[in-house]
């Protein structure tokens, strides 16, 4: 459901011109390690959606290849926290760069005994950077536009 109001958000930025194009990626491939490309003018974001109906402070997850994409991509990656989702609105707030965070993660994670591994982490949203909030809705499609 995260991702719908996503793409919303992203339709909207689209129409107005503040990116050039995007794609849903993990709707073609459920396992890529991110959910949407962004387009900007200058530059490609990756974006991963990380949604919950509860508050913003709820833990989230990140998987192993999750991190080692925000490591390793060339281009930025970013986390879109929708959270507080209910009959058609939501909030967003977007991280900064993940890169720094998944380097010292994975650092830890190569530190693990041998035949010990782990799938992913359990992250506070305090720990990471987050712009304000934004405030989502979906429009009901069979309403007059």
């Amino acid at each position: 459901m995260g991702e719908e109001f996503v793409q919303a958000y992203l339709d909207g930025l689209k129409a107005r011109g503040t990116i050039r194009e995007y794609h849903w990626a993990s709707q073609d491939n459920a396992v890529a390690p991110f959910d949407f490309w962004v387009e900007n003018p200058d530059s490609r974001t990756l974006l991963d959606v990380k949604a919950t109906a509860g508050r913003f402070e709820r833990n989230l997850h990140i998987s192993v290849p999750e991190l080692q994409a925000m490591l390793n991509e060339p281009t930025a990656y970013v986390i879109y926290r929708v959270y507080e989702m209910s009959d058609g609105s939501a909030k967003l707030r977007v991280s900064g760069s993940m890169k720094e965070f998944a380097r010292m993660i994975l650092n830890v994670l190569r530190e693990l005994p041998n035949g010990v591994q782990s799938d992913g982490i359990g992250v506070s949203p305090s720990t990471l950077q987050f712009g304000a909030e934004i405030p989502l809705s979906l429009l009901d499609e069979e309403q007059p536009a």
